[in-house]
């Protein structure tokens, strides 16, 4: 849900300005509503010296996950000489890292070529004579050769053949060669470069970590700068109201803070007036989810932050996407794995990144769940029943009574209960987004709008009636019973004149409030294009869900797929033989392939789950997003 906001302006005295806004900070509660022009040379100053700290707090975090202890500062340093001495060293250390592999870039080529001794170079070159290093390919070596009888060859490799050339005068092309550029160095000098090299690069590491216990006050140090961004941008937010001595300051606070918030005011010269935002001000977003839902909150805004006056979608959609996800892997064994990854995660893991790591522990139980429903664990089975064979499930039995919705061979055929389930839960998430589209529309004032959803759901749903009534297609909807609860009798339930009913008026409906406000005489045409794109497209959507089970029978699939090849290994007369050499190819094409398929199987079961997120359910509820998240002046910078 989206935190309600009050608008609050304040009066202050020019004097007290700077006061007000410390008291502001020390609050941490109000967002200031920035101008266009609330930006200042001062300002930029600042916010390229927090850049260039923040760089160095990086570095330093980089640096103290490779040493296994940090020191104790052995000095007093402040946190601005700390993180210019960084600064210098880390140049220092970049310097050395790139000539060092220069050197032995240098070092390796001369290896090939042999030693070459610059004094004798220097000689030559005095007497007029220029030596040329060339490489040519073997194939075409002789006939190279023969229009250039003065090439030397000094070595040779299985594809090139290295030679040289002493000539004086101007340079020749020397056509089919590759002209060599060889350091003027002695291998022996080389070789010294990089010892010396070696040790001032191990020298400046040192040095470097001797900085580390110095990390929380260069963390400290840039919260403090981020805190005089924030004041300083807040400075240039006030105008002048009427008077060049009275001060107006313009910002946004959480409903729930207004106590706190106009007691923290009344302390200073000045007066605060607080009111609830109007249909066209654009007040910041403030998402307070439960604890649940907030994990889901990164999902939300990698699409968008809601704007203030619509719902917030991230507790309707939350438990979808935890299914999405489990239905997508679908593995016990790959659930327990991201399980156990991110309870390990939630203890090791940096403050900010915990949230992530309770997301995945929530996703990991789901696939977990979904594993033992669809009766898989790295592609095998788990439970044993009707169509398995006999001794390949790690229980002999169970697989009636806890797998529901693995596949079940019937009339000489095989039933995937999955697929239907993926279509009804497509069907149940687009019509909630109708609901809470008509019901966001509501609230945003636009009724006439908010009946066009309530239409499609009265042609979605009496259309499902219809089709169940008339067995149309053949599709059987009417016998269709997820976990054994008979789901398809329920549309029964409506009479089919009633159904039919729905379903003109949903039509009816549907043409009427379309591009609600327009002149219906304008719209019509447009309108009945627009049913047809209504019926296709959902339609389409609900197709869409079919992903769902296509993906977790695909990721089976392909893990039982590498369970036949690696046990083909040890396996002789139908036999498995695990005290065999060959073991070690089996144990290695277990590990590879499920490494493949578990990472082909993460990747699908995020990048799916996120589209009929995003392009289904967003856009049934006519989700548009485009907020500004709530900043609060505080003295950390953050909210």
């Amino acid at each position: 849900m989206i935190a309600r906001m009050r608008k609050l302006d304040i009066l202050v005295f020019h004097k007290d300005r700077d006061a007000l806004l410390s008291g502001l900070q020390t609050l941490g509660a109000v967002h200031v509503e920035e101008k266009s022009e609330s930006t200042s040379r001062e300002v930029a100053v600042v916010a390229g010296e927090l850049k260039k700290y923040e760089q160095v707090l990086l570095g330093q975090k980089l640096r103290a996950k490779a040493v296994k202890k940090i020191p104790a500062p052995d000095s007093k340093k402040t946190a601005e000489a700390v993180a210019e001495s960084f600064l210098e060293l880390d140049r220092e250390r970049q310097r050395l890292e790139q000539a060092l592999a220069s050197q032995k870039m240098d070092e390796e080529l001369l290896g090939v070529w042999g030693g070459i001794d610059p004094v004798m170079l220097t000689k030559l070159e005095a007497a007029g004579v220029n030596a040329r290093y060339f490489e040519v390919p073997v194939r075409s070596f002789e006939q190279v050769h023969a229009a250039n009888l003065d090439l030397v060859e000094t070595g040779r490799s299985k594809l090139t053949v290295r030679c040289a050339l002493f000539e004086r005068g101007p340079a020749r092309d020397i056509e089919g060669a590759e002209e060599v550029k060889l350091p003027r160095k002695s291998l022996d000098d080389i070789h010294a470069d990089i010892g010396i090299m070696d040790r001032e690069l191990t020298e400046a590491n040192k040095e470097l970590d001797t900085l580390l216990p110095y990390m929380p006050d260069v963390a400290a140090w840039v919260s403090g700068l981020k805190a005089k961004i924030g004041f300083e941008t807040a400075q240039l937010c006030f105008s002048e109201a009427g008077t060049e001595k009275l001060l107006h300051l313009e910002g946004w606070i959480p409903s729930n803070r207004e106590k706190d918030v106009k007691a923290g005011i009344a302390s200073f010269n000045a007066t605060a007036l607080f009111a609830d935002p109007a249909p066209r001000e654009v007040p910041p977003v403030l998402m307070q989810n439960g604890r649940y839902a907030r994990l889901f909150e990164p999902i939300t805004k990698i699409f968008s932050i809601p704007d203030y006056f619509e719902l917030d979608p991230t507790p309707f959609f939350a438990p979808f996407f935890m299914l999405f996800v489990g239905l997508c892997l679908g593995d016990l064994a790959y659930g327990s794995i991201i399980f156990i990854g991110s309870i390990v995660a939630l203890f090791l893991a940096p403050k900010s990144l915990k949230p992530f790591a309770g997301l995945g522990a929530v996703l990991g139980a789901s696939v977990m769940v979904c594993g033992i429903l669809l009766n898989s664990a790295f592609g095998g089975a788990i439970f044993g029943g009707p169509g398995i064979p006999p001794g390949t499930s790690l229980f002999s039995s169970g697989a009636d009574k806890f797998s529901l919705l693995a596949a079940l061979e019937q009339d000489g055929g095989t039933f995937y209960p999955m697929m239907g389930l993926s279509l009804l839960i497509g069907i149940i998430q687009i019509q909630i987004g109708l609901v809470l589209c008509a019901v966001n529309r509501a609230r945003q004032g636009n009724w006439g709008g908010a009946i066009r959803p309530i239409a499609d759901m009265m042609l979605i749903l009496g259309a499902i009636t219809v089709a169940t009534h008339t067995n149309a297609f053949d599709l059987k909807l009417a016998t269709f019973a997820p976990f054994g609860i008979p789901v398809g009798k329920l549309p029964l339930l409506i009479p089919l004149v009633v159904a039919q009913g729905m379903v003109y008026g949903g039509a009816v409906l549907f043409l009427f409030f379309d591009a609600w406000g327009k002149p219906f005489t304008k719209k019509i045409g447009w309108s009945f294009f627009n049913l047809y794109l209504f019926i296709s497209g959902s339609l389409g959507n609900m197709l869409s869900y079919m992903r769902l089970f296509a993906l977790g029978l695909s990721g089976g699939m392909l893990g039982m797929v590498f369970n036949t090849l690696a046990f083909g290994f040890i396996t002789k007369d139908g036999v498995v033989d695990p005290f065999t050499p060959a073991i070690f190819g089996t144990v290695l094409l277990l590990v590879l392939g499920h490494s493949l398929n578990f990472g082909l199987s993460i990747l699908g079961s995020f990048v799916h789950p996120l589209r009929l997120t995003f392009l289904e359910f967003f856009s049934t509820l006519d989700f548009k997003g485009n907020g500004k998240p709530f900043k609060p002046l505080s003295r950390a910078g953050e909210v």
